[in-house]
């Protein structure tokens, strides 16, 4: 009996042992640990002082929010995902309990009334996280519907009645039977089955799907949410979302998306039609030959590479350490920060997951996506955490990103030609985007608001057939619950960016753009940046129009 106590005994001392030597363990017990700064931290009498404690103060919390988020791209046991979750829940409770404190209702007074612009670019980020603000019960309503929707979406256990045995095929009678994901067994259908009417049929009920499982949360959601913004002087939710950002107000939202509207392929033709398009053909490489290429192409911009080990390079801007970025072999290509660049405080470092040869177009675009992310973040030149990872609008945090991935992708990447997989999947991609705005935007409007009044008939124009039933395709996608009226924001910065892309290769600005937008040492605001690579300041809806335009007519 006592050797069984000993054995059991010793079992649990190494578990804890194990347990408490894991990075997630520790990891919690720093979380569990971290507390904010009493107010006393901030009691400077001076912008400059202050925002230097703020900082100080700040940043440990924001290393730890970067290392939980770096972790949840792993495969976790329940155990270390209920550790992450409690240090977010901590984490955002800090944060909450500071956006609440006089002390920082101080220090945002003081950094508003000062002549820097270093001082103003950190107040208005910080006036961000404050507007949006909500108590524990908001939140926790508003999570519980996202959980609830997503989950409805992702949900195996689907069945699609189309009302037509015809159209059954036998790969997937019931698309129940394979051990395909359920999109994946759609996918196979759409582009096995030759009846057009059958397609339509089936992508149409595969899109509402989870209609009757997402339909309450839904509508608890939006209900909520417009409820929230009347109480702060809104007429609804996607009124109050807009209001801060550069497409500020439901109509200039409209300008853009209807502008972006073009006739492409219907969506239950787009796989057969992938499937006998050609591929854009591309030298086949090894993830290292083209990051290499890719240091070549950064050149023009004073940034370089060093070495250290195959899978840790270290980059620098002239001679300024940027951050370190550590590769890890992986079948999908994905950059995830560890540390934020902060100028005077620390370095940044990301992990980039990739594959060890890029044999196709995709592949090699993706990683000029991340490496540009990974870039655009180490380049940032404040001394402020929240200046080099919030924009000051939420619809343009991106636009440098993009721009530089637009620089990178003329350079390294073959001219698609329209007749090309890439060309048909991009005019596609963008069209479904363009469309679940609108939807995203007409269901956060109340109705007496709403713009897209006949939903059947954007359908229309962005896809070429009727769908009297297009106003359920709001329960397709998870983005209508995650972003809701700021569903947009991916397509609008990506616009812009090319446009900004356009703009400065025609100017012959490239270098003294990317000084501009990705570090701007002179903290100058959003406008202050467009209406130097622009020549002369433009208002939003000129904005708009100059995009159109360049998008239909390419300068060269």
């Amino acid at each position: 009996m006592l050797k069984r106590i000993l054995a059991i005994a010793l079992a649990a001392s190494l578990h804890l042992a194990a347990q408490a030597a894991s990075p997630i363990a520790l990891l919690s017990q720093q979380c569990v640990q971290f507390e904010l700064p009493t107010a006393t931290a901030f009691a400077a009498n001076d912008a400059a002082n202050q925002a230097i404690a703020l900082e100080r103060a700040t940043l440990g919390l924001f290393n730890l929010k970067d290392r939980v988020n770096y972790y949840r791209q792993f495969t976790l046991n329940s155990d270390n995902n209920e550790m992450l979750i409690q240090c977010q829940l901590h984490l955002a409770d800090e944060m909450s309990q500071l956006l609440r404190s006089p002390a920082l209702i101080n220090i945002e007074r003081s950094l508003a009334s000062s002549a820097e612009p270093a001082h103003q670019r950190l107040h208005s980020r910080l006036a961000q996280l404050s507007v949006h603000q909500h108590t524990l019960a908001q939140k926790a309503q508003q999570h519980s519907a996202q959980a609830t929707i997503l989950h409805g979406l992702k949900s195996q256990g689907l069945t699609l009645d189309f009302g037509d045995t015809l159209c059954q095929l036998n790969l997937a009678p019931s698309f129940e039977s394979t051990d395909k994901p359920f999109n994946q067994s759609i996918a196979s259908y759409l582009i096995k089955q030759q009846d057009t009417h059958c397609k339509q049929l089936v992508w149409q009920a595969y899109q509402t799907r989870a209609k009757s499982k997402n339909h309450a949360a839904l509508r608890q959601l939006i209900d909520s949410q417009n409820h929230l913004a009347q109480t702060r002087g809104f007429s609804d939710h996607a009124s109050d979302a807009l209001s801060g950002q550069l497409l500020a107000t439901p109509k200039l939202l409209k300008q853009y998306l209807d502008g972006m509207t073009h006739v492409t392929l219907s969506p239950w033709e787009i796989g057969s039609t992938l499937a006998n398009a050609p591929k854009t053909r591309v030298t086949k490489q090894t993830s290292d030959q083209f990051i290499n290429q890719l240091y070549q192409a950064l050149a023009t911009f004073d940034l370089r590479a060093e070495i250290i080990t195959p899978q840790l390079h270290r980059l620098w801007h002239g001679e300024r350490l940027l951050g370190d970025i550590y590769f890890m072999d992986g079948a999908q290509i994905r950059a995830t920060r560890i540390r934020q660049t902060v100028v005077g405080m620390q370095f940044g470092q990301f992990s980039l997951r990739l594959p060890i040869t890029l044999d196709s177009y995709r592949d090699q675009q993706q990683l000029l996506t991340e490496m540009s992310k990974i870039i655009t973040q180490f380049s940032h030149g404040s001394r402020y955490y929240l200046v080099n990872t919030l924009g000051e609008t939420q619809d343009s945090s991106a636009i440098a990103q993009h721009w530089l991935a637009q620089y990178l992708g003329e350079t390294l990447l073959p001219t698609l030609t329209q007749s090309s997989r890439e060309a048909i999947l991009q005019t596609f991609a963008t069209q479904q985007k363009v469309f679940r705005s609108k939807l995203a935007l007409n269901a956060y409007q109340i109705p007496s608001n709403a713009l897209y009044t006949n939903l059947n008939n954007q359908f229309y124009l962005s896809f070429n057939h009727h769908w009297p039933e297009a106003s359920d395709a709001i329960y397709s996608f998870s983005g209508i619950a995650k972003q809701g009226p700021l569903y947009y924001q991916a397509l609008w910065q990506q616009s812009l960016g090319q446009f900004l892309y356009v703009t400065s290769k025609h100017q012959h600005t490239i270098p003294e753009t990317f000084s501009l937008l990705l570090i701007n040492e002179d903290h100058l605001s959003l406008n202050e940046q467009l209406t130097q690579v622009l020549g002369k300041s433009l208002s939003t809806t000129s904005l708009i129009d100059r995009i159109l335009y360049v998008q239909a007519n390419p300068l060269t």
